[in-house]
């Protein structure tokens, strides 16, 4: 947003809010073949909604309610690797994959919040074939994937340890916790 832009925002949105404007990374560079959302990430929030916080980036909005603020230092990763990776339209893989699906990133952010804590190891963000999108963390030879596939298809887990063996895949719905310990056992 040019700095001009950026005044006329700010007059505009002063006048209706006290806003808080942050800016999150940069966008890098893209290529003619490049069909992945990239842009700087913004944030809003106003007074007169305070449960409320946009993010912008690109012409894409996403309204997200009762998210706790200040942000944890997780926040800004997991919303730069959305926005880098976010496939906008169809057939961004070159296999006919769905354009990322607003809901299903609203539900895995939703979801994300309270699993995570201040000090959480950020998951990296991934669109999925069918619209859907999947939180995904590696670590010191741990693996962890969150995914929210788009359609009625149940949002499910896989867990696997290189060190131990243990592979484990389930349902998400009816083990927040068990994946909520598992994201604290990839604390950095």
């Amino acid at each position: 947003m040019s700095t001009s832009t950026q005044s006329a925002y700010d007059s505009t949105t002063s006048q209706a809010f006290s806003t808080k404007i942050k800016k999150i990374g940069r966008p890098p560079a893209a290529s003619s073949a490049d069909v992945l959302a990239r842009s700087n990430v913004l944030y809003v929030t106003s007074a007169d909604q305070p449960n409320r916080i946009t993010f912008s980036f690109g012409n894409r909005k996403l309204d997200l309610y009762g998210i706790p603020q200040p942000f944890d230092p997780w926040v800004e990763p997991v919303m730069e690797s959305l926005c880098k990776r976010w496939g906008e339209e169809k057939g961004w893989d070159s296999y006919g994959a769905e354009p990322t699906s607003e809901e299903c990133v609203k539900v895995l952010l939703t979801n994300l919040f309270p699993l995570m804590q201040r000090d959480s190891l950020p998951p990296i963000i991934i669109p999925l074939a069918d619209g859907g999108v999947q939180a995904e963390w590696h670590y010191k030879e741990q693996a962890l994937e969150l995914a929210f596939p788009a359609g009625d298809v149940p949002a499910t887990y896989f867990y696997s340890n290189d060190i131990t063996g243990l592979e484990e895949e389930d349902l998400f719905k009816g083990n927040f916790g068990h994946v909520r310990s598992l994201i604290e056992s990839l604390r950095k």
